[in-house]
């Protein structure tokens, strides 16, 4: 089946011009064809008829292929324009092809204007196809808010896009041909470049953050994907500014951290009442026994210095029958023997009394202390910091639970941040005592809080458990959102356990899960990794360049 092909003929020759259709006919065309002379009925036939190619004679005598083809360029048609002359010169060949001429065919060798044709027509659908590529490239660099450019292995900027004008306050041509550490954070610089010489190496796409610095002297943050072009030898990047994005993303950690303190300084505030009678009740029995050896010393230092007058008596032999009597009611007036008894036992109470108020106080300076490096976390040793809160703790559950403790002594050193990690378990150990509360109101026995840690292969695992009312069904799967909370107006800010979630997951790298069973209790599981856990993308130091 012959193809249709609508064609122009730019011919004075009408014999010519039946030789060119009947050698396309044999070649599998069905041409349409028009055949013109003169510029105006060329504008014309071009003006009126969709054309598929133009064949040009290449002299007539009112018109010639160059006048021919700048006619053609000014309809700037997207088709072959291929000459076909009767004689034609080398030097006038290659002088057509110059001015834009696709091909050209010698009137004399028609046989080959089917393949002159078709590579013609291939050449200008792969030339429509760049210039559509081109076109799209050109509306997407004019109109995206993100920067897109290319960069050459030198590290230059070759081509930049209008929105570095939005992005960085530069012109795209103050930018062009400039190394992009010209414009960057010199913190930042040298990871870029390693970065970005790495893709050039061989890795297919790079994502990656990095500071730059805009023409009025503000740092923006710019998060970047790039991708390397082999056959181009181009690097080829979009740039979005997330400077807002960071800052709302700083502010969120710093809200988060505000919520956090204020959570923990909630807690020391409820239970600083309890605090205060775990530190009254020794020292209470402490200043009893304190009272009674400061009013058992007078008596002994009486009897004391009445001996000292019988001594004269007791170095010569001449002491009498009376001083003895009188020496052995003294020794009776004064209860020299109960003094005896109970003095050693006073002062063993006193001092168990000032052991117990130093455990206290050494327990909260622990559990309030944040470490000495809050932005990494240290080799701690999660049994004695878990001992620690449960002492600090003890006000809220010693009334409503016994508390048992099964905690590995070979587990190994864990890197936490000590102080969320402590404030933590305290949440926990409080939840689990209202729970308890709650399944045990109103009756005469204590539930059991046990509490555990175990080396699980590269995992710390820390078990808070209580034999309370257990998590109810329909809201398992709230307990870790903001706010949430099932106590009563004033007994809770529903933060407890979403900042705990926040601390173990995101910070620590670890895992916070529960497994509870209505009406039976409810068991928190902490899993910590024994290594230290990856940098955090929302940490607070200043950003590099990362990968």
């Amino acid at each position: 089946m012959q193809k249709p092909l609508k064609c122009l003929l730019v011919e004075d020759s009408e014999q010519d011009s039946e030789l060119l259709i009947e050698s396309l006919r044999r070649g599998g065309y069905n041409p349409e064809f028009q055949r013109v002379q003169a510029e105006d009925a060329m504008r014309a036939a071009l003006r009126d008829k969709p054309w598929e190619v133009v064949f040009c004679d290449c002299v007539m005598p009112a018109f010639n292929a160059a006048s021919a083809f700048q006619v053609f360029r000014e309809c700037k048609l997207q088709i072959p324009f291929i000459i076909v002359s009767g004689e034609i010169g080398e030097d006038v060949a290659v002088e057509s092809l110059k001015f834009g001429a696709d091909d050209y065919v010698l009137k004399r060798n028609l046989r080959r204007i089917v393949p002159v044709l078709e590579r013609s027509l291939k050449d200008v659908a792969n030339r429509r196809e760049r210039d559509a590529a081109r076109h799209m490239n050109e509306l997407i660099m004019a109109n995206s808010l993100d920067m897109i450019c290319t960069i050459d292995e030198q590290f230059r900027f070759v081509e930049v896009s209008s929105a570095s004008k939005r992005v960085l306050g530069y012109e795209p041509h103050e930018m062009e041909g400039q190394k992009f550490a010209t414009f960057m954070h010199p913190d930042d610089a040298r990871g870029t470049e390693q970065e970005a010489g790495s893709v050039m190496q061989g890795r297919t796409v790079l994502h990656f953050d990095n500071r730059y610095l805009r023409k009025d002297g503000a740092a923006v943050y710019l998060s970047w994907s790039a991708s390397w072009s082999p056959a181009d030898r181009l690097l080829f990047c979009v740039a979005r500014d997330i400077t807002e994005r960071r800052r709302a993303e700083e502010q969120r950690q710093q809200m988060e951290l505000q919520l956090r303190q204020a959570q923990k300084l909630e807690a020391i505030g409820q239970l600083a009442a309890g605090i205060a009678h775990e530190i009254n009740t020794p020292t209470q029995f402490t200043e009893h026994n304190l009272r009674f050896l400061q009013e058992s010393f007078p008596k002994i230092t009486q009897l004391v210095n009445s001996c000292e007058t019988f001594f004269p008596g007791l170095k010569t032999g001449s002491l009498s029958r009376s001083q003895l009597d009188s020496l052995q009611e003294m020794i009776g007036t004064t209860d020299f023997k109960f003094l005896i008894e109970e003095i050693p036992v006073a002062i063993d109470e006193a001092l168990q009394g000032t052991e117990r108020i130093s455990k206290i106080v050494r327990a909260m300076k622990e559990f309030s202390h944040p470490g000495t490096n809050n932005n990494k976390p240290e080799p701690t040793n999660l049994n004695h910091a878990i001992e620690t809160t449960i002492t600090v703790a003890r006000s809220e559950w010693k009334h409503v639970a016994d508390m048992v403790t099964e905690l590995d002594p070979l587990l190994p050193m864990v890197p936490v941040f000590v102080g969320e990690f402590n404030q933590v378990v305290l949440n926990l150990l409080v939840n689990a005592a209202h729970a308890i509360t709650e399944a045990f109101s109103g009756g005469q026995r204590k539930g059991t809080i046990t509490v555990s840690t175990r080396q699980d292969g590269d995992w710390a695992e820390v078990r808070v458990r209580d034999n309370g009312a257990g998590i109810p069904e329909k809201i398992r799967h709230h307990i870790f959102e903001p706010f949430f909370t099932t106590k009563g107006v004033g007994k809770g800010t529903g933060q407890g356990l979403t900042l705990a979630h926040s601390v173990i997951v995101r910070k620590h790298a670890g895992v916070l899960r529960f497994e509870t069973e209505t009406g039976q209790g409810t068991c928190f599981i902490i899993r910590l990794p024994l290594s230290p856990p990856a940098p955090i993308p929302d940490n607070r130091s200043e950003p590099k360049a990362r990968i």
